[in-house]
Order: structure tokens, then sequence, then C-alpha cells
């Protein structure tokens, strides 16, 4: 029954939401991350995210490591094609290492990271923009024996083209 509500709930919210919806992507040297903004309103965005990447080390360390996460945001105009987005992101993270002196650890966590950007659109439909930020991962090992936490920056260029 609760599930029924939920459902005709998100139905009707769907038809009384009108979001412009695009699609993003950014590289670095051995990681892609593909993004989808999602403008609610003239002032909130969600951006749903995967990231990818994959190092490999010859025969002593290969690894892969998954990011799918969400992006919340304040977006405000600063000038005429200039937005400033402030939120931040959050997400779940899973990693696979496999040693040459072991056999394959898989690690699994969360991260939250308090970000603020900026998009420029260079014409209606297309923007290029950066972010920067401060992310907090908390990881475990498959045997949850050994946790990790790491504080570092992050930062993106990020293209993204609208529908």
């Amino acid at each position: 029954m609760k599930k029924a509500a939920l459902v005709m709930v998100l139905a009707a919210c769907s038809g009384s939401v009108s979001a412009e919806v695009g699609l993003g992507i950014s590289f670095k040297s051995d990681q892609a991350t593909v993004y989808m903004p999602i403008d609610l309103s003239e002032h909130f965005r969600l951006e749903p995210a995967l990231t990818y990447t994959s190092e490999d080390e010859g025969e002593e360390l290969s690894m892969e490591h998954v990011n799918l996460g969400v992006g919340m945001f304040y977006q405000r105009t600063q000038a005429e094609n200039l937005n400033l987005l402030i939120g931040g992101r959050v997400g779940y993270i899973e990693t696979e290492y496999d040693t040459y002196s072991s056999s394959n650890e898989q690690r699994d966590g969360y991260y939250v990271a308090p970000t603020l950007g900026f998009e420029y659109f260079i014409v209606p439909k297309f923007s290029l923009g950066g972010e920067a930020g401060i992310s907090y991962q908390s990881t475990s090992d498959s045997s949850n024996s050994n946790d990790a936490e790491k504080i570092n920056t992050v930062s993106n260029l990020i293209a993204r083209f609208y529908f």
C-alpha cells in the first residue's frame, strides 16, 4: 500500500515539474565521469554521476574503482551566461584491487563532498564548467576488518549538453 501511494505521489509531481535535462562528461588521465544534470527549478539542480577509474601497474597491482553518486546544488545566475553552483555530492564507492602478492581485495563505502562550481554557457544548450570541493571518504574491505577514512580535495572540468 505504501509503495502504491509513493508511486501515485511521484506520478502526480512529475506532471507539475518541468525539468531541463542534460548530459555531461569529465575526463582525467585514467578516470571518466558521466553526469546527468537535472534542473528541477531555476535555482535547484540534481546531478547523478557515474565515475570509472582503472589503473594497471603490470603484474604488481591493478585497480578498478567505481563511484555512483548524486550532486545537489543551489544555482545562482551571476551574469548572462554564467551560473554559480553551491552544494555537494554524496555517493557509493566500490574498489577492487588485484595484487601480485595476494588475491583480490574489495573495498566499498561512501563519500561526501561539499562543492562549489561554475558553468559558462558558450551557446544556449552547451556549457563548460568547473568545480572544486573537499571530499570525505569512508571505506572498508570485504571482511570489515580494515576501515579507511580519507579527506582530499577534488576538482573537475565538465562539458555539459542540454536537451
